[in-house]
């Protein structure tokens, strides 16, 4: 399966702010789950919060192909990222 194809379709079918929209609305679901999840609201969060995360690891995928942003580039920021936490955190990676 060519996601980054479909990812592309989906953004000349519906539009740059659509899938934005999109993005930022299953944020605010994944959101909604974790609140619950703590709060223990529902008896199938594992499930909820399961969906709603691939829900957003889809749109972020979507949005790294609406910004251009490659997985080199992405990798580096996530790596330095990371770095600065655990050395914030007195960890050693």
């Amino acid at each position: 399966m060519d996601r980054q194809k479909l990812y592309k379709h989906l953004v000349k079918t519906h539009g740059k702010e659509a899938q934005i929209d999109q993005a930022i609305e299953e944020m605010a679901e994944l959101t909604k789950a974790l609140l619950h999840d703590r709060r223990k609201k529902t008896e199938t969060t594992y499930e909820n919060v399961l969906e709603e995360f691939t829900d957003v690891v889809i749109l972020m995928e979507q949005l790294k192909s609406i910004y251009n942003i490659n997985d080199n580039n992405f990798n580096s920021v996530r790596d330095a990222k990371i770095k600065r936490q655990a050395e914030r955190e007195g960890f050693v990676l």
